[in-house]
């Protein structure tokens, strides 16, 4: 079993602007990402499309959680799950891969434990029923 990676997040590109918002969203369902979206201002607000960027690895399953410091230049980027958590501090920058971007912690000493033993394999899904997901997780059968 190879231990688990944290993923590098997709650090914002841009110089930070008032009008940046992040925000965490259930896409999927199940999942908590972060994304970063420019507001329109009310000069272009009719013409205004949405465009959310994803600062975490939205095609993996995860539970993110964020905070930012005062003016956003730096975040600290929770993982927590479904394997095993691990805490980032990211600047944001206007040049990609030239800010800080340091393991806070890894859980390494627990990584190194779930590598000596068989885990369960956890399958999450969803579905749709009548326009709405639905989440599920099912239960391994013990037989």
């Amino acid at each position: 079993m190879s231990t688990p990676r944290p993923c590098k997040p997709n650090v914002p590109t841009g110089v930070i602007e008032l009008t940046d918002r992040y925000y965490t969203a259930a896409y999927p369902s199940i999942d908590r990402h972060v994304y970063a979206e420019t507001l329109p201002s009310s000069d272009n607000l009719a013409d205004f499309k949405p465009n959310p960027i994803a600062i975490t690895d939205s095609a993996n399953p995860g539970y993110f959680e964020v905070s930012f410091s005062p003016g956003a230049r730096y975040y600290v980027l929770s993982y927590r799950g479904p394997k095993v958590p691990w805490q980032r501090m990211v600047e944001a920058t206007d040049v990609e891969g030239s800010g800080i971007d340091f393991l806070l912690e890894g859980n390494q000493k627990l990584n190194d434990t779930l590598a000596e033993f068989m885990a369960p394999l956890v399958t999450r899904s969803t579905f749709e029923h009548d326009g709405i997901g639905q989440s599920f997780s099912p239960l391994p059968n013990h037989g």
